[in-house]
């Protein structure tokens, strides 16, 4: 299967050019699509892979390992798509990196490119490429040492710009990629491990003082870093766990805790603390601590910190399916939980879980208003809010024929269009009335 996936993989690679901007797109958008967690349902048959895909509707798709060009898709595309693509995404992150993927398909027509590809593998390169290579002790307080140590080297924001500097992020992960060890089942939690401590190290970097072209670089690795990390946890996720792991899982689980304190990158803590603390990876006595503790934390902690602290305590009960006390932490946030559901209620919309959802719409929906009166101050992200809610309640309200929680929601839509609307014309127009929403 590894072969056959290959295979197919070198095939739509040869099909796609990096120079289309229509192929960009298409394999960009594939890219989100399976990095969102969109492609359920995903089934391996020998040389045929099948996978259903939660786009703006739901498409099934079917891939020829074997005959690419009989893949097919119930979407409108005539010629390779991006719910083709995020299948495939989904079935090779199971035995390879997608990003290395990604990233040879980019640089397929870049001639110095392939020349230094085919040397770093050649037998005549080997040698002197492993003597190069540094690995650290196997262990974790080894391991550790030698993530800080590259990110240090690597990951420092430039005090100025220069071309180039804004791939640190890869620069790290290639000096980790590296110093891998020789044991590949090593490798994905290694990986994992060591993007989470070069996060942890730009999350450090963040500062008021930076300048507009040091944030939108350190914001771009970050989320760089962040989508390599989601990959490798998938990979471990579907691998064979090492022999004799435990001691550095639950020293990984227990690198989360600091993530709590973090005054920015609030979106990127919580989900990468639901990364980690996955069914998987934890037992449930680990996650069971884990919880004991968080209780203990949330009410010494200030306002921003216990809030998160509060939604990383409902990511673990509705791990153990407590979800009536993942409700109780929701109704004591209030309308700053609408934030963080958002991307729950996206999950299990695409995991088809409707009727476990119901609750939460309905605190949703009666609490959606107040959340974008006080926290997206600005219109055009109030729109764009209530045009992703509105693809999560739709196809729940059909599933469950609870039309009535959608209806609660065009009320606040239109108010919001029309006041948009009517921001527009006072600033063109120059009008004087006013309009609440």
């Amino acid at each position: 299967m590894h072969d056959a996936l290959n295979f197919y993989g070198e095939r739509i690679a040869g099909v796609l050019s990096p120079k289309s901007m229509n192929d960009v797109n298409v394999v960009t958008k594939g890219l989100v699509l399976y990095r969102q967690g969109m492609v359920t349902r995903l089934n391996i048959d020998n040389e045929l892979i099948h996978g259903v895909v939660q786009d703006v509707m739901k498409v099934d798709v079917t891939l020829d390992l074997t005959f690419p060009s009989n893949s097919s898709c119930s979407c409108p595309a005539i010629d390779l798509c991006r719910h083709q693509l995020a299948v495939f995404f989904a079935a090779y992150s199971k035995h390879a990196s997608v990003s290395d993927w990604v990233d040879a398909w980019k640089h397929k027509d870049d001639a110095l490119y392939g020349l230094r590809k085919s040397l770093e593998s050649g037998p005549v390169f080997k040698e002197s490429k492993e003597a190069q290579r540094v690995r650290p002790d196997h262990s974790y307080d080894s391991w550790r040492a030698f993530f800080a140590n590259v990110a240090r080297e690597e990951l420092n924001l430039p005090p100025y710009f220069m071309m180039g500097t804004h791939r640190i992020a890869s620069s790290y992960q290639r000096a980790i990629q590296r110093s891998e060890p020789e044991n590949r089942q090593w490798v994905p939690l290694y990986r994992s491990m060591a993007y989470l401590h070069g996060i942890r190290f730009l999350f450090d970097q963040d500062s008021e003082s930076l300048d507009h072209f040091r944030k939108e670089m350190l914001q771009q690795s970050v989320h760089e870093l962040y989508l390599a990390l989601s990959d490798e946890m998938s990979r471990f996720e579907t691998s064979i766990r090492p022999f004799d792991s435990e001691e550095f899982i639950g020293a990984f689980l227990k690198e989360t805790q600091d993530l709590l304190y973090v005054d920015s990158f609030v979106f990127y803590r919580w989900e990468i603390y639901g990364l980690i603390w996955s069914a998987s990876l934890s037992s449930k006595e680990e996650r069971a601590t884990e919880r004991e503790r968080l209780e203990k934390v949330i009410s010494t902690l200030p306002e921003a910190e216990a809030e998160l602290g509060r939604m990383m305590m409902v990511h673990l009960l509705m791990l153990e399916r407590e979800d009536e006390e993942a409700l109780l932490h929701i109704h004591a946030l209030g309308p700053a939980a609408c934030f963080y559901l958002t991307f729950m209620l996206e999950e299990m919309n695409a995991n088809k879980q409707h009727t476990r959802m119901i609750p939460f719409v309905e605190f949703y929906t009666k609490n959606i208003k107040a959340y974008l009166l006080h926290y997206q101050s600005q219109e055009y992200k109030r729109t764009n809010y209530l045009y992703n809610a509105l693809q999560i309640i739709r196809p729940f309200s059909s599933a469950t024929k609870r039309f009535d929680l959608l209806e609660r929601m065009l009320p606040i839509v239109l108010r919001i269009v029309i006041f948009c609307y009517h921001c527009i014309l006072r600033s063109f127009l120059g009008l004087g009335f006013q309009l609440s929403i």
